[in-house]
């Protein structure tokens, strides 16, 4: 299958637009046409059936894509294109799994009402990253995830390029000044410009506890609490991760329900 990455010098790049709000699809439109005129707008599909007849003779170069449609999801469309050479740019009014899997995966999306600025972000990311190879391995384990109802990865960007990450695998995730080192299970430790305050609103909380402004711990790795020394967290690897003042009874608490 051939790759390709976008740039915005391309001339012609072409979208289609699949949602059922009519509404909706005229937004899009109209701050495509303002602000990306470069992008040819194929059409519009109204419906899973209408969606999987246009992508399959129209070709675009990416879609966006309403997770909810009246005679199916989007999920649905992207299954009957099990080679498809087109990125996405999913849309939806608000469903909490399909977005967590979303921000999992460093997937775009757009959250109705759709903010230009988010929309404007969105449209920049889709034309100027990642190779078609690199955005199907993201789709791989979404699709994976939706279909399995389980959030048990995590794509993470490195300098090297894309890594994905079981959560159970995850010792800790120590603050490395701009960036974040997460420590693994199999001793590997991967750098990443992810913030520390991101994987803490990312990752779950049955899962995953913050100790320190330099310190998340994966819960299943925790062997005890130390209480002195001002208190730590012992690790089942022999590791020593510090507990803030301020982090201390959140964490006894945590901990005592483990």
């Amino acid at each position: 299958m051939e790759k390709f990455t976008f740039t915005q010098k391309n001339l012609m790049i072409r979208t289609l637009i699949i949602d059922d709000e009519p509404d909706a699809r005229i937004l899009i439109i109209t701050l495509l046409r303002k602000y990306f005129p470069q992008i040819i707008i194929l059409g519009e599909a109204t419906s899973k059936v209408d969606a999987i007849e246009k992508i399959g003779l129209l070709k675009p170069d990416f879609v966006f894509l309403d997770i909810h449609l009246g005679d199916g999801s989007g999920f649905d469309i992207l299954d009957n294109f099990k080679d498809y050479n087109f990125k996405v740019i999913f849309t939806t009014a608000y469903d909490s799994f399909a977005i967590k899997a979303f921000r999992y995966n460093a997937l775009d999306y757009l959250l109705k009402p759709i903010s230009i600025d988010e929309f404007k972000s969105a449209v920049h990311k889709i034309l100027s990253t990642d190779e078609q190879s690199v955005f199907l391995s993201k789709m791989d384990t979404l699709m994976d995830q939706i279909s399995t109802k389980n959030l048990n990865k995590i794509t993470i960007s490195t300098q090297d390029g894309l890594t994905i990450v079981k959560l159970n695998d995850i010792i800790r995730i120590e603050a490395d000044g701009n960036y974040s080192t997460i420590f693994l299970s199999s001793k590997e430790k991967i750098l990443t410009s992810k913030s520390l305050k991101e994987f803490e609103e990312l990752l779950p909380e049955s899962g995953f506890c913050r100790t320190h402004q330099s310190h998340i711990v994966g819960l299943n790795f925790v062997k005890k609490m130390i209480k002195d020394d001002g208190g730590y967290l012992l690790m089942e690897n022999g590791e020593k991760v510090i507990i803030s003042r301020r982090k201390k009874d959140e964490v006894l608490q945590i901990i005592s329900k483990l």
